[in-house]
């Protein structure tokens, strides 16, 4: 993915939600602001796998580095793509409740 200059990748699977700082092989970099990426030099990895399956999910112990943030509940994402330059993302609770989010800009 870095090799590519990906600026984040979205999958599942996994009944939870995380999301990585921008990190190669789990050297992280950009992590000055929580919620606000530009240019980022590293892919932002998420896992949005919180909208079926029972979760009882096991995290790594303690919490990596190259882990932002984490959220053991049910719920989905959002994403928005404004002029082709910058990215909303948010993930959000069944309620609606935003659980995290974050803006990427090139």
């Amino acid at each position: 993915m870095h090799k590519f200059k990906v600026d984040m990748v979205v999958n599942g699977h996994m009944h939870c939600y995380e999301r990585t700082w921008p990190n190669n092989n789990g050297t992280t970099s950009d992590t000055q602001n929580l919620n606000v990426f530009n240019q980022p030099s590293n892919p932002i990895w998420i896992v949005q796998g919180n909208a079926g399956a029972a979760i009882v999910e096991r995290w790594i112990e303690p919490q990596p580095a190259w882990s932002a943030v984490r959220v053991l509940a049910y719920g989905y994402g959002r994403m928005s793509v404004f002029n082709s330059t910058s990215l909303y993302y948010e993930s959000r609770s069944v309620d609606g409740t935003v659980v995290d989010y974050f803006y990427l800009n090139k």
